[in-house]
């Protein structure tokens, strides 16, 4: 027989156990979803330490470093167009929104980025022609690996990009013993990997 497995050896969140069900972008999409909302001024009391952590993944999306700001509403939207993440936010009166595409340890096919870049800028230039547009490739590659990867799709798009390490400076736990959020969610994803 083999080793037991306990709870803690199990990773809920990053895996199913068929290989082939291809879901775990699902599960990226849902996580950073539900981060984006987290960093909303209405859960500034509930879960602090996240809150802190989702304001700084937030602020890196828009350019903006999230100490005082006002968030008063983050909308997202998965999947729509076949694009994986949508976010509609709305900071000190500004309107920013972010098309997010996320890879988990796969390349960009066709001109899949320019396709869903464009069908973005028409819907947001037609509905919300202030608003500050953002575009993001976030990656659970490493950025050595990952460059060669990702070039020309990034170059011809337009897009920035975060790697898996990227994002966990950007939060402060690319650092030995980060401080575990209030949220099993969170811990399990970030900072148990």
């Amino acid at each position: 027989m083999g080793k037991e497995l306990k709870a803690s050896d199990v990773r809920f969140l990053m895996d199913s156990t068929d290989d082939k069900d291809g879901a775990k972008e699902v599960i990226m999409d849902y996580v950073i979803s539900w981060m984006l909302r987290r960093a909303q001024n209405i859960c500034k009391d509930e879960k602090p330490i996240l809150y802190n952590y989702c304001r700084k993944f937030l602020g890196k999306l828009i350019g903006k470093e999230l100490t005082n700001e006002d968030v008063v509403e983050v909308e997202t939207w998965k999947q729509y167009e076949r694009i994986d993440l949508w976010a509609s936010v709305k900071v000190n009166g500004e309107q920013h929104d972010i098309l997010i595409e996320d890879k988990y340890y796969t390349g960009v096919h066709g001109n899949q980025l320019i396709r869903y870049k464009e069908i973005f800028d028409c819907w947001v230039g037609t509905h919300r022609p202030n608003a500050k547009k953002h575009y993001w490739l976030l990656t659970c590659f490493d950025n050595e690996y990952s460059t060669d990867i990702y070039k020309s799709a990034l170059e011809s798009s337009g897009f920035d990009s975060l790697f898996w390490d990227d994002m966990l400076e950007v939060m402060d736990l690319y650092v030995e013993n980060p401080k575990l959020s209030e949220s099993d969610i969170f811990n399990e994803f970030w900072i148990n990997w």
